[in-house]
């Protein structure tokens, strides 16, 4: 253990610490729940914990194969015991972030160097993708965990095999099944086939998955549910979740996802900024890799990202977050060429800085987005009032950062880069997301709010809207439907004149709107 007195300042465990706390939680105990991934995932551990059904899930009553179980159990167990609110569903996915972060330090740490582990905590940490998964209620964050912990594990196998460390790996892969479903082990068995295959030892990798210490962990992990499930729901979990959910977004757009081959290859400058200096020197690493092939742990970390990277680029449904179950092995290698050349040329500092004011002023550039629909445009409108009428600290604040990033440089640029991904961080967790919360989904907690005030004794239904949060905040099924007399409606602006169209030109009485929400009485308030 090297004494902290000889440790860089951002190689501190203090310094990680907070780094990390800061990215992983933000505002995140505050900021309304984002649809619709996150009021989805919510409102399903709702409908669990009402209907009292652990094994099988819906959404508005109906049923939910989207994920498997473990997810809701987490959220379930978390609300549980600290109530309904923003953080408690969240808690979960922050607190497997920080192991996330710890299990990449700790293999860096093993494996490269002491500072390679401790800045690819700050290249996790800063990144904008990554830290806006930590801290959503979602499965990703359980998924990232578990996929580091069984490939970490499975590559200690690789240089001291036992039996127990295999063992582990099972556990972790079958959790991970229980989290997101067949990528938690096709991603490990595909790295280390394609890693021992170029190393011309495919027996050896037969031979591993002949033990069966992986298998049988496996497989007690995930099949009390899946025989559970089956009980309760017969075949329609498996058709829906493993035929549609899987199958399916891999042959078929879904929902509007789509992309192309080049999609994460353009993405991924954006995703390593401010780090984008040693980008070309860690790709032309990773090609003499996969040349030369000698280099176990460089191959092995390579083919589990290049893996992750060529399946979901052929995949039709593709999501910025997707490329993060193959990225920590990169920013792995990424924080082994920053070590390796650990001082730049000071215009490096440039790239950080530009995303960090992005993220902090891109308010300002609202007003001048063109808003297909009312929605959209109330909604735009929202979020620049809000940005105006901020005070602007963290504003104040990143701009000092940047102003300190430019100062230390002068001794050492690395120093100044450092702080503009923190810098990077700040942006997105304190300007960014917030302003995107308060115009968006803080007028659905609103109208919840509103609902249960004054219209508590009525039904509520939802009117070509999908935001699913509304059903949380309401704590009840809001059935998308079209609506009847007396109902109260949750609905966006620009569609009041379809919902007339709808009821017959029966009397519709707006009595809430906010952003981009509305809520609608249907016959009035004499009903």
């Amino acid at each position: 253990m090297i004494p902290s007195s000889h440790l860089s300042w951002y190689e501190r465990p203090v310094v990680l610490v907070l780094l990390s706390v800061l990215s992983i939680i933000g505002l995140g105990f505050v900021t309304p729940l984002f649809d619709l991934d996150e009021g989805a995932f919510t409102e399903a551990t709702r409908e669990l914990l009402e209907s009292g059904n652990w094994v099988s899930t819906s959404l508005n009553g109906e049923p939910r194969h989207d994920k498997p179980i473990l997810i809701y159990w987490l959220q379930a167990i978390s609300v549980t015991i600290f109530g309904q609110f923003e953080g408690a569903w969240r808690l979960p996915s922050m607190l497997l972030s920080g192991i996330w972060l710890w299990l990449t330090y700790r293999f860096g740490r093993e494996f490269l160097s002491p500072r390679t582990g401790a800045l690819a905590v700050w290249v996790l940490a800063s990144s904008w993708l990554a830290t806006v998964i930590f801290k959503a209620a979602i499965a990703d964050a359980l998924l990232n965990t578990l996929l580091c912990w069984t490939l970490f594990t499975i590559y200690r196998f690789t240089q001291a095999p036992n039996e127990r460390t295999l063992a582990i790996a099972g556990l972790a892969m079958g959790l991970g099944f229980l989290a997101k479903g067949p990528v938690a082990v096709v991603l490990p068995l595909g790295t280390l086939l394609i890693a021992m295959s170029l190393q011309l030892r495919l027996w050896e990798f037969l031979s591993i998955c002949l033990k069966p210490a992986a298998w049988l962990t496996v497989l007690l992990v995930i099949t009390p549910w899946h025989v559970a499930s089956y009980l309760d729901q017969g075949w329609a979990f498996f058709e829906g979740f493993y035929l549609g959910h899987n199958l399916g977004r891999f042959s078929d757009t879904m929902e509007s996802h789509g992309g192309s081959y080049s999609y994460y290859l353009l993405l991924l400058p954006i995703i390593v900024m401010p780090f984008i200096r040693w980008l070309p020197a860690t790709l032309g690493h990773g090609w003499r890799t996969f040349i030369n092939r000698d280099q176990s742990l460089d191959l092995f970390l390579w083919c589990w990202f290049g893996l992750t990277f060529v399946i979901f680029s052929a995949s039709s449904t593709q999501l910025p977050h997707y490329l993060l179950y193959g990225l920590t092995p990169f920013f792995l290698l990424l924080a082994r060429q920053i070590d390796q050349q650990i001082s730049v040329g000071k215009w490096w500092l440039l790239p950080g800085l530009t995303l960090a004011a992005f993220f902090a002023l891109f308010p300002l550039l609202l007003p001048w987005v063109n808003a297909p629909d009312q929605y959209l445009e109330a909604t735009l409108a929202l979020g620049t009032q809000v940005f105006e009428n901020w005070d602007g600290p963290v504003v104040v604040a990143l701009a000092m950062l940047a102003v300190i990033s430019v100062w230390l440089a002068r001794s050492s640029s690395i120093y100044g880069i450092l702080m503009s991904a923190a810098a990077v961080a700040l942006s997105v967790n304190f300007v960014a997301m917030p302003v995107i919360a308060a115009a968006q989904q803080q007028p659905v907690k609103n109208a919840a709010e509103f609902a249960l005030a004054n219209h508590a004794d009525r039904e509520f239904v939802a009117w070509r809207i999908d935001m699913p949060s509304f059903s949380v905040y309401t704590d009840r099924i809001v059935p998308k439907t079209t609506p009847a007399q007396g109902q109260l409606v949750f609905t966006k602006r620009g569609k009041l004149d379809s919902l007339a169209q709808q009821v017959n030109d029966a009397t519709i009485a707006p009595v809430f709107s906010d952003g981009g929400i509305v809520l609608v009485l249907i016959g009035g308030f004499d009903q």
